[in-house]
């Protein structure tokens, strides 16, 4: 994050001018890729990851744009399961290597039919996944945490589709107390869009699953369905086009 140094990347910070320097980027990565994976690999859908480096620039202002591609797993089409595991982060925008750890024994108790695992405080607050954000539907209105979590993409997508469509919006955790009173859950992040939730599970802390645990099932919902579908117009609506008339395909 570039905080107070913002001034100095003005070529960093300007959508237009990032425009200039990312594109090329892409464009090459993308053809490498297509190129060294076979016929395949010219049809599938890419998850593009591009990172920003300055702090070995030669000069003030400048940087490094250091790009990786690989194929998108296609999102679950079955019912969407999650678990009520493990601990928020001590700060909330980092992924440290405690956290990790904690979290990978986390991932190793799950259900192998799991799609995510949501982190929750001390106090029971439901803040967000492993890979995702969380939200709940309770009396029509969309929970979801406002602060002390990571805010994604999609995310910032669903509460704009929120207020464009006059869905109320709490930006509270829900609680893990709330569950049954839950009318839907969803969670979203790049590679999952979003999703509505199928089935929540609440495990003992640091036990596998057994039968005897907590679990909250829901069916559909209209709000939910209406998000997932709104986010997936808005996400194409955004998309531009990387490789121009290269060929007909656009990550």
């Amino acid at each position: 994050m570039l905080g107070d140094q913002a001034r100095d990347f003005p070529k960093l910070t300007q959508p237009e001018e990032l425009k200039e320097r990312i594109m090329p980027v892409l464009r090459l990565t993308v053809s490498l890729f297509r190129s060294q994976n076979g016929e395949q690999a010219k049809s599938c859908e890419l998850k593009v990851v591009l990172l920003a480096d300055w702090k070995d620039a030669e000069r003030k202002g400048d940087f490094f744009l250091i790009c990786h591609a690989s194929p998108l797993l296609e999102p679950p089409s079955g019912p969407i399961t999650i678990e009520v595991r493990g601990h928020t982060r001590h700060h909330a925008i980092v992924k440290d290597s405690s956290w990790i750890r904690e979290a990978k024994h986390d991932v190793e108790l799950k259900l192998p039919s799991t799609n995510e695992i949501i982190l929750r405080s001390p106090d029971g607050e439901l803040l967000e996944g492993n890979s995702s954000n969380f939200f709940a539907v309770m009396n029509g209105v969309v929970w979801t945490a406002g602060e002390g979590i990571i805010e994604g993409t999609l995310r910032k997508m669903l509460l704009e589709a929120c207020k464009d469509e006059g869905i109320p919006v709490k930006l509270v955790p829900p609680k893990i107390s709330d569950l049954p009173k839950f009318e839907a859950a969803l969670i979203s992040s790049t590679s999952r869009l979003v999703l509505p939730v199928n089935k929540i599970i609440l495990p003992k802390p640091g036990l596998p699953i057994t039968s005897s645990d907590p679990t909250y099932d829901y069916g559909h919902n209209e709000i939910a369905n209406k998000l997932t579908n709104l986010v997936a117009m808005r996400l194409e609506s955004h998309s531009v086009e990387v490789m121009n008339h290269v060929d007909n395909c656009a990550t």
